[in-house]
């Protein structure tokens, strides 16, 4: 376990500023606008399980409409039994797990400063294990974004074999329209053709999730339409599309830094929610997740944050997967 020291972390004083991108969007909407009732529902996006497998639904296919042409004589004897077949879908939730050291002397020098010293500054962080424990619950939900997002599942089949939970791009390949150039069209020809799955256009509860590279294009293709350019003041200028009208619909547009350039997300947001397999005896504030103390076998505080959580997104059919074909062009 790498421990924080005076010397490997210093202080400073001034202002703190990240310079990475902490950003998790996709994950805060699931927590603000997902999933509010149904099983193991405990609070807006929040679905608590009690394995490490849950369903994700159970799905069955009606045989497209036809017009019969039974005769009378016909129907005198039984028809061929028609059998509707079901199946089921699953995730699974995989472990989270990160540990923090910080030394005695670390955790007590915090008048002890590098850089510029100036009469009467201080250290920009008074306690070293809140800054630590704080930066790794940040590390977790960026992993978490990033795995409800992209991940590739895995089965646990041995104790040296890791869970991993399926993200949504891999669980909507059934739900797939592809595009060689974006284009106001392209949404909503990909919406009707998604009614065939058994799409709904739920007013309301579907956004359309996509890189930030993207969501410049998408300006991009709504800004050059006729008579979009003319601005309603002549003090401001640019674009920024929130919301596009479908043939069916408005769609609300947000981004995520995680989800690939070309590939956007029609989310049913309701159907989405974070299951979490709690810890007997360890509810922390951050639902599954919790921090707590290690054992101490030096002058250092040592500790662990740990959860185990995946993506429920329901039916793959609720939400439309939209992805640039191999030579597509924009």
């Amino acid at each position: 376990m790498a421990v924080a020291m005076t010397d490997t972390v210093i202080n400073y004083s001034g202002l703190l500023h990240t310079k990475t991108n902490n950003s998790t969007r996709l994950l805060n909407a699931v927590y603000a606008r997902g999933r509010t009732q149904g099983e193991g529902i405990i609070g807006t996006g929040v679905k608590r399980v009690n394995s490490i497998e849950f369903a994700l639904s159970s799905d069955y296919s009606i045989p497209g409409g036809t017009q019969p042409a039974i005769t009378e004589t016909a129907s005198l004897t039984a028809p061929t039994e028609t059998v509707i077949t079901r199946d089921q879908k699953k995730n699974c939730v995989q472990i989270f797990h990160e540990s923090i050291g910080v030394s005695y002397l670390k955790q007590s020098a915090v008048g002890t400063l590098g850089g510029i010293n100036i009469a009467n500054q201080q250290s920009n962080v008074q306690n070293e294990v809140d800054f630590q424990v704080a930066g790794v619950f940040e590390k977790i939900k960026k992993d978490l974004d990033y795995t409800l997002i992209n991940g590739a599942y895995q089965e646990g089949t041995n104790n040296t074999t890791a869970w991993k939970s399926r993200g949504i791009i891999a669980g909507l390949e059934s739900s797939k329209s592809e595009y060689t150039a974006l284009s106001a069209d392209f949404f909503s020809s990909a919406i009707n053709t998604a009614f065939g799955r058994g799409f709904v256009f739920e007013d309301g509860a579907l956004e359309m999730w996509v890189n930030p590279a993207d969501l410049q294009k998408i300006n991009s293709i709504y800004s050059d339409q006729t008579g979009f350019g003319l601005p309603a003041s002549r003090t401001e200028g640019g674009f920024a599309i929130k919301t596009i009208m479908t043939d069916f619909g408005m769609l609300d547009i947000n981004y995520d830094q995680y989800i690939p350039q070309g590939t956007m997300l029609i989310l049913n947001m309701r159907e989405l929610a974070i299951a979490e397999l709690f810890v007997p005896g360890k509810d922390g504030t951050e639902g599954s997740f919790f921090y707590e103390e290690l054992a101490r076998t030096g002058a250092a505080f040592k500790g662990q944050v740990y959860g185990q959580a995946g993506i429920d997104y329901g039916a793959a059919q609720k939400h439309i997967l939209l992805t640039k074909s191999s030579g597509g062009g924009g």
